[in-house]
């Protein structure tokens, strides 16, 4: 009972540490390289995670259907990270992971609409509130250090999110957490290279990572943060409950992410902001006690 809880805790810090970092990546390259370098080492990091992973647990069976649920997952969750790499390149990261963790509330309208779950009325209170709290984070003001229209990329994410996260533990049919991961990341390496080809351009030279310790680093820590993140949030969803361990990385998972951005890049916002942030979470946490 207490393991999937803890493994939601562990989750939510995975990717506050992952989020903060990559808005520090997104400051030294364009969106679509930054995702290039990142899936390049997360690909790696997932591949061996995943072959270590066959020594210890072998895939026992390997579902068609679990594999076009993973498929699907890779390929609609691409967009969500596409939308939150913009957010947190452009945007205050604190506010977009506030933002983006209101996926729990399209995780419960989704599970309500396809697998007929039932939605009470504090839930739809709580969507009413988180909803208001995006209002006041969004709201322009005059002395706002970084602008504010990356925040509709992370409102985009968590649409996107909140939808995917639904289907994750069917995913694992295809062969377990591990694979499922596997699977996503290289799905998302494979789409980024595509839209690269798509668009004419060459593939981004690895000369600006692999010759800067320092970004090397950075990058090695968003994969670690993923590879935590994404494995410890499917073990737990396919241990426990789907909306249990979603409440808890997103309850969590901002107020982690909220300090460290304060503490790490010195992150000031206005005063509406924080209200706004303490809204969402308020509203989210409305959400979740049902």
């Amino acid at each position: 009972m207490y393991l999937p809880i803890f493994l939601s805790f562990i989750s939510a810090i995975g990717f506050a540490i992952t989020n903060v970092t990559i808005g520090q990546t997104g400051s030294k390259f364009p969106t679509l390289t930054n995702l290039f370098y990142r899936n390049i080492v997360t690909s790696a990091v997932f591949g061996a995670t995943f072959l270590v992973s066959l020594l210890f647990y072998p895939v026992q069976s390997f579902d068609t259907q679990g594999l076009w649920a993973a498929t699907g997952i890779g390929l609609f969750g691409f967009l969500g990270l596409l939308a939150i790499f913009k957010a947190l390149s452009t945007a205050p990261i604190g506010l977009c992971v506030v933002i983006s963790n209101t996926s729990v509330i399209y995780t419960i309208l989704t599970n309500y609409i396809i697998f007929n779950q039932p939605i009470s009325l504090l839930q739809i209170i709580g969507v009413v509130i988180s909803l208001c709290g995006i209002v006041l984070i969004t709201k322009i003001e005059k002395n706002t250090n970084k602008p504010l229209k990356g925040l509709w990329f992370a409102v985009l994410n968590s649409i996107i999110w909140g939808i995917t996260f639904t289907f994750y533990k069917y995913g694992t049919s295809a062969g377990g957490a591990f694979t499922l991961s596997f699977i996503i990341d290289t799905i998302g390496l494979l789409l980024i290279i595509y839209l690269f080809w798509a668009k004419r351009i060459s593939l981004p030279s690895l000369k600006p990572v692999v010759t800067n310790i320092s970004v090397i680093w950075l990058y090695l820590i968003i994969a670690m943060g993923a590879v935590v993140g994404v494995i410890t949030r499917i073990f737990a969803q396919t241990m426990g409950s789907i909306s249990v361990t979603e409440s808890i990385i997103t309850a969590i998972s901002p107020i982690i992410t909220l300090i460290i951005a304060r503490i790490w890049l010195k992150e000031k916002l206005v005063f509406i902001q924080y209200i706004g942030a303490l809204v969402v979470l308020i509203g989210v946490i409305c959400v979740i006690l049902c």
